[in-house]
């Protein structure tokens, strides 16, 4: 005997999940250059996985698999007809109370980055995050050796009360 859990409207809980190969990520960005890098990053994005004089390839990644995730987790996908973009959604981290304190900056005068990565949206993520009527949403993000995966949250309200689990 079976039990089957279809995806229901009155579900309250969204997820996705997605892992990828950090060399898949390495060799697009050597083959494809700036242009590819400002589809799917956001300049904030870029700027916290930049390195002196090379990328952050893991970091790079394991955002890359957050967007896919997140997009898995609204249900849409990536650029299809319903699909959201990867500039829609970006993953960043706070920053050090006063970045303007040396004391609070690297060694290479850049802000530290501190706590839990965060999601935000906008376009098409940020529409289809409302209509699904979405009252919080987590992620996390992983890195070791040659992959990177993410995995996403979304809670969904209805009728005006969060649903327990």
């Amino acid at each position: 005997m079976t039990i089957d859990f279809p995806i229901t409207p009155e579900m309250n809980l969204r997820v996705g999940v997605d892992i990828v190969r950090v060399e898949r990520i390495r060799t697009a960005v050597r083959r494809r250059g700036a242009g590819f890098m400002r589809r799917i990053w956001t300049p904030d994005e870029l700027s916290y996985c930049k390195n002196d004089d090379d990328w952050n390839y893991e970091s790079l990644t394991a955002r890359y698999a957050a967007k896919e995730a997140v997009a898995k987790a609204l249900g849409t996908g990536l650029w299809g007809p319903e699909g959201v973009t990867f500039l829609d959604i970006e993953v960043y981290r706070d920053i050090e109370v006063d970045p303007r304190n040396e004391a609070e900056r690297t060694s290479r005068g850049e802000p530290k980055y501190v706590g839990p990565s965060h999601l935000r949206l906008s376009g098409k993520a940020r529409a289809r995050y409302l209509a699904l009527n979405g009252s919080s949403a987590g992620i996390s993000l992983s890195h070791d050796g040659e992959y990177a995966v993410a995995f996403c949250v979304i809670e969904i309200e209805h009728d005006g009360m969060r649903i327990k689990t």
